[in-house]
């Protein structure tokens, strides 16, 4: 496997502070996220320099929101995403389906056929894939292996599969080994965060007050993001299972652990920590 870096924790930069960073921590690639300029020229020249692979974009936004301004603003960003990784020898972008909350789930898949086929018709011109990103918070009708099974099964597309982020699977209390197996023809990409249940404010807010309050504040969150090897997940055993599978591709550390934030210097601080842990659980290896 390969270990890269989701590009958001740098804050606004080139491709060519985000490259440097990566040669720096000693990583293999970057997933480069809306905050780095899209500017064709020197993303050629870090792929022609050959130190840093640029494994995928990624942009995450309601798809299939049923405001109709926000929708069209989402898709046209997403569209000129696509095609910059299509024009630029991306192989991989990452984004989340969208979701309509009154829709039942097959309404919503029958949405997302209309919308996503020829999207990904285009993409597979051009060798591009779509690596669905399925935190419930960023607009995704399938959180879950249950929603996936019929999404897969209704839109078979051979270029679309899932972004498998272990650390979201925690907090909606789903087992975040056993869909492994059988969802591993369609594992395109993994994201390397990881995630702690916090017991006293289950006790406080139980598990349902983000549902029906969204906008609640962070105090009523069961669960925060931690780096890889600060949680609950149980990292050697899904790296093997993951093997065991024949996933051999990118493993990307995204860093959202509010111990590591506030300052470019703490995100990095966390980086070197993940990186550390990894390495030393044989990820690379």
């Amino acid at each position: 496997m390969k270990l890269g870096l989701l590009t958001n924790c740098l804050g606004p930069c080139t491709i060519g502070e985000a490259e440097a960073v990566a040669i720096d921590l000693g990583l293999d690639c970057l997933e480069i996220g809306p905050s780095v300029q899209l500017d064709a020229e020197a993303f050629r020249a870090v792929m022609d320099r050959g130190k840093i692979r640029i494994a995928s974009l990624i942009y995450c936004r309601n798809l299939l929101s049923s405001n109709e301004s926000a929708r069209a603003e989402f898709r046209a960003e997403t569209e000129r995403r696509i095609r910059f990784c299509m024009d630029n020898g991306v192989p991989q972008m990452t984004l989340t389906t969208g979701v309509q909350p009154e829709k039942t789930l097959e309404e919503n898949i029958a949405l997302f056929k209309d919308y996503f086929e020829p999207l990904c018709a285009e993409a597979a011109a051009k060798h591009v894939r779509l690596s669905y990103e399925f935190c419930p918070t960023m607009g995704a009708l399938a959180a879950g292996p249950y929603q996936w099974r019929k999404l897969f099964a209704a839109a078979p597309i051979a270029n679309f599969g899932l972004n498998y982020d272990p650390s979201h699977l925690v907090w909606e209390m789903i087992d975040y080994l056993a869909p492994i197996a059988e969802f591993a023809p369609k594992i395109f990409s993994v994201h390397v965060k990881d995630t702690v249940v916090l017991p006293e404010k289950l006790k406080e807010h139980g598990c349902l007050r983000l549902v029906h309050e969204p906008n609640v504040d962070g105090d009523a969150y069961w669960w925060k993001h931690r780096v890889p090897g600060d949680g609950e997940i149980r990292w050697p055993e899904f790296f093997g299972e993951l093997r065991k599978a024949g996933f051999d591709g990118v493993a990307t550390i995204e860093l959202e652990d509010p111990a590591y934030s506030g300052s470019r210097e703490k995100q990095l601080e966390g980086a070197r920590k993940a990186i550390r842990y990894l390495d030393s659980i044989g990820v690379r290896g």
